[in-house]
């Protein structure tokens, strides 16, 4: 059978149709009404056009189509047709061109009927042929909207109903509307119709591959998909027929996890198939060896990773590769697959995409505490990359600036730590990250910026003694380092009973001296006797303090006339 060539003829009819029907008048999709823009009248039709058309059909019956197109070609040339005979003629070079495969061309010829004549006798079977275009075209919503308005214009049962419901269903399923696709598979009688081998025989190539990926892919029914498979003359041509069918029998036989069986499916398969079979095949051979700890395989898999022209291959192949080296426990390798995939997939399914940014979140943080352990600074800010570009603030761990942070305290970069310490306190918001965050402004010498900060931090809510014993710390430093005296002692004195005991001796031992100092010997001796009567000082490092602060109360003792208190404490001073 002899294919129509695209001539220049046809390709300029094809695309001036295209043309008329966007520069006219706005097509009401809803009910498929429009204006017509012939006249209401009739158009005298030449009875050579009419014996022309006919042979015409009788030529496409018989599946001479170069003839039959031709001929019809011949009349829309030359022949005055009128509205009825033009739609016919259109409606026919369309299902040529459609049965031949070229679905782009046949498009505009029934989009000519649906705008130049919507009361065409068989203005259902148009549309119904242009969804179909749409399908094979892999336009997805165009093909839902349609078979959805052929669903609610046709009666239920019948032919044109059973079709677009099947359609429909495989519409939904190749979108990836799985849940709309499996509503429609399991009611009425879709699933019953589509087990008839002799109505799949019918259907072309693609549809039979859409429905076996459905099958197989998603339903999981793989004994359904290997009883359809092993039907002899399935797809069209024969080279055709063995590409598909070894292609699935490897697809069923690596699901099932038959990799040596599915690599060699695969391999055979190869020999016949081309373009997307022969790449995915290649992929799929590729992730057969790897599955048999056979290395050798990334190799192919990661010619799926570069594959421009199917990023469906190309997702599959990034995916694989990075769970494999996840398996592996090579996480640099692993995030560098999950950056690509993040890069060059930024509109996936988004709960697809939140696993992989959650995922390679997860990496980043731990390469990088590893790497700050290590000490192997480069190597951490290498990981992180451009990665913190491709994954939402919110799934960032915030303690990954932390430790970019020390990283660069470590260097004595404060500025460029005060950056990530910023980071850090904007996605944590925690009295930890707010303490950090202050603690860097202090070593970067910004110590009110640093004041300001620890200021804000409600010790009560602190329940970690560590940290809040830190805050204070920073606290009274920078009250020292500012000079706000006032502010240091009424600070230390509200705060006493938050500190452990070894940093409460010293400064009940400070605020004894700030109150002697001052000739408040009554305060001086409450806080010098706290010190000595709670044992704070049992740590032999704490000795020197302990021995003063007797020192101080002999000398209040001795102050107040209580000569022999005053000397016991003296001798326990020395």
């Amino acid at each position: 059978m002899k294919k129509i060539k695209n001539n220049p003829l046809s390709i300029l009819l094809a695309f001036a149709l295209l043309l008329i029907i966007s520069a006219g008048s706005v097509l009401i999709f809803q009910g498929y009404t429009a204006v017509s823009a012939e006249a209401a009248g009739t158009t005298a039709v030449s009875p050579k056009a009419l014996d022309m058309y006919k042979k015409a059909l009788n030529d496409y019956k018989a599946d001479r189509f170069v003839s039959a197109y031709r001929r019809l070609e011949f009349i829309l040339n030359n022949y005055e047709t009128g509205k009825t005979l033009s739609s016919d003629v259109y409606y026919l070079c369309g299902k040529i061109l459609y049965r031949q495969g070229n679905f782009y061309m046949a498009k505009p010829y029934f989009q000519r009927i649906i705008y130049k004549n919507p009361d065409y006798k068989k203005i259902y079977n148009v549309i119904f042929y242009m969804a179909r275009s749409d399908f094979n075209l892999k336009n997805y919503r165009r093909s839902i909207r349609d078979f959805k308005f052929l669903l609610s214009k046709s009666k239920k049962g019948g032919r044109l109903y059973d079709r677009s419901l099947i359609y429909l269903t495989l519409s939904y399923a190749s979108c990836g509307r799985t849940k709309s696709a499996d509503e429609l598979f399991e009611k009425d009688h879709v699933k019953k119709i589509l087990k008839k081998i002799i109505y799949l025989r019918k259907r072309d190539n693609y549809f039979k591959s859409v429905y076996l990926n459905y099958l197989i892919n998603h339903k999981g029914d793989l004994s359904g998909a290997l009883m359809i498979l092993n039907n002899k003359g399935l797809f069209k041509p024969e080279k055709d027929d063995r590409c598909y069918k070894l292609y699935y029998k490897g697809l069923i036989a690596f699901k099932t996890k038959k990799y040596p069986a599915a690599q060699n499916y695969f391999v055979r398969s190869s020999n016949y198939c081309s373009g997307y079979y022969y790449k995915n095949g290649l992929v799929y051979y590729g992730m057969a060896l790897a599955e048999q700890k056979n290395p050798s395989g990334i190799k192919y898999i990661e010619m799926g990773a570069s594959e421009i022209g199917y990023p469906g291959i190309k997702l599959k192949s990034l995916k694989f590769i990075a769970d494999y080296y996840g398996k592996e426990n090579k996480p640099r390798e692993e995030l560098k697959y999950l950056k690509r995939i993040l890069f060059d997939f930024p509109y996936m399914p988004e709960k697809e995409k939140t696993e992989t940014e959650k995922k390679a979140s997860g990496l980043i943080y731990n390469i990088i505490k590893k790497d700050y352990k290590n000490k192997s600074f480069d190597d951490a800010f290498t990981s992180l990359g451009r990665i913190e570009f491709l994954i939402a603030p919110k799934y960032i761990n915030p303690k990954t600036y932390l430790y970019l942070s020390k990283i660069k305290i470590k260097e004595k970069d404060e500025k460029s730590a005060l950056i990530y310490a910023k980071k850090y306190y904007v996605l944590d918001k925690s009295p930890r990250s707010e303490y950090f965050l202050a603690d860097v402004y202090f070593k970067s010498a910004n110590y009110k910026k640093s004041l300001a900060l620890i200021k804000g931090i409600d010790l009560k809510s602190v329940k970690s003694l560590n940290l809040r014993n830190k805050i204070i710390k920073l606290k009274l430093k920078l009250y020292k380092k500012l000079k706000y005296a006032g502010d240091y002692v009424n600070f230390l004195k509200t705060s006493l009973n938050l500190l452990p005991p070894e940093d409460k001796l010293k400064n009940l031992y400070f605020l004894g001296r700030e109150e002697f100092g001052k000739n408040d010997l009554k305060a001086a001796d409450a806080y010098f006797n706290e010190a000595v009567k709670n044992n704070y000082a049992k740590e032999k490092n704490n000795a020197d303090i302990l021995y003063e602060t007797y020192y101080y109360l002999g000398l209040i003792n001795y102050s107040n006339k209580n000569y022999k208190l005053s000397l016991e404490y003296f001798k326990k001073s020395y």
